[in-house]
């Protein structure tokens, strides 16, 4: 949720991106986690 206390406020921040900047971010966090292994940090 991008640091935030709320899911909502996320999603009121992330509103103002366009959805061809959104896709493209998600992309690379993909692509980051399958080459990073299981992208979860304990």
């Amino acid at each position: 949720s991008l640091g935030h206390k709320s899911i909502k406020t996320t999603q009121i921040y992330l509103k103002g991106f366009e959805l061809k900047e959104r896709t493209e971010v998600n992309r690379m966090n993909l692509s980051y986690v399958k080459r990073c292994g299981s992208g979860l940090y304990v």
